[in-house]
């Protein structure tokens, strides 16, 4: 099943270029550790507790919980930054911005999305709390406690957790996940 959003098209040619530097720099795919109480659609049929496997992206079940978090906080939310959510199961990469290196996080399996829903809920409320404009997280920054957002205008900032953007790395995410370099940290 292939991703029908140009958001999640973008997102899976993202994965790819990452994918494709880090066996380029590696000579092998890249891999993660398969915990038995951690699994994802992403791992190979078979892996086995312990072992060191390659992981594909793998597309969700069209399984929006966007409307009974927005409902409950009383925000709507840009499709964008919800479309990015609700493509993939994937594991995070790495990409160099203008502020330095980002890890783009993704849900590993149905658990990590539901974690993820309910730290939004805590970034929403704390942005309501300092009357700031709703935003979802998509990455983190690996040098300063910055996050990027996908701002409720759609575009892709930089923001502080309880502060106003102070940056913005493109108008919309399409763009953003289309021109972002992906980069493999040791």
């Amino acid at each position: 099943m292939l991703p029908s959003t140009p958001i999640a098209n973008a997102l899976v040619d993202l994965i790819q270029r990452y994918q494709a530097l880090y066996l380029q720099e590696n000579a092998k795919p890249s891999m993660v550790d398969v915990e038995e109480d951690w699994l994802s659609p992403c791992l190979p049929e078979g892996a086995e507790e312990g072992e060191q496997v390659s992981w594909q992206p793998h597309v969700r079940a069209n399984d929006d919980q966007f409307a009974e978090l927005e409902s409950a906080v009383g925000v709507d939310l840009h499709p964008d930054g919800k479309a990015y959510w609700n493509s993939l199961f994937s594991a995070g990469i790495y990409i160099q911005t203008e502020i330095g290196a980002v890890e783009l996080l993704q849900p590993w399996n149905n658990d990590d999305y539901v974690r993820f829903l309910q730290n939004l809920t805590g970034h929403l409320l704390t942005q309501q709390r300092f009357k700031l404009e709703p935003s979802i997280f998509i990455g983190v920054s690996l040098n300063s406690e910055h996050v990027v957002s996908v701002a409720d205008d759609g575009s892709v900032v930089v923001e502080l957790p309880g502060r106003k953007p102070n940056q913005q790395l493109a108008p919309n995410l399409a763009e953003f996940l289309q021109q972002a370099t992906p980069v493999i940290l040791d």
